[in-house]
């Protein structure tokens, strides 16, 4: 790898925690902001979706499993999703919770 690379990298990175803390998501896990961006994803095709739409996400192809469902709780827990349970406990994309940026 180059220098220019790994610099590129490095910048791209910073910018990400950047606009992270920006937006006040820096208090969320790695792997909630993984499942979270995973959600806004799936969401953009489908209204409702299951946590197993999530967790085989590729962003979450290298966390744990246990770690996915965990974050997807998590996700549940601080609102930026919701169980409807007229649709069999299916998700939901909680739109104020997330940054109109992101969705």
């Amino acid at each position: 790898m180059t220098s220019n690379f790994l610099s590129s990298i490095a910048r791209l990175r910073i910018a990400m925690r950047s606009l992270e803390a920006e937006l006040g998501l820096e208090d969320l896990t790695a792997a909630e902001l993984d499942a979270l961006a995973a959600a806004v994803d799936v969401s953009s095709s489908k209204d409702h979706f299951k946590a197993a739409d999530i967790v085989k996400h590729p962003i979450l192809a290298n966390v744990s499993r246990a770690t996915q469902y965990r974050a997807v709780q998590a996700l549940e827990d601080k609102g930026f999703i919701n169980s409807d349970r007229a649709f069999g406990g299916a998700y939901t994309l909680q739109k104020d919770a997330v940054p109109s940026q992101m969705h």
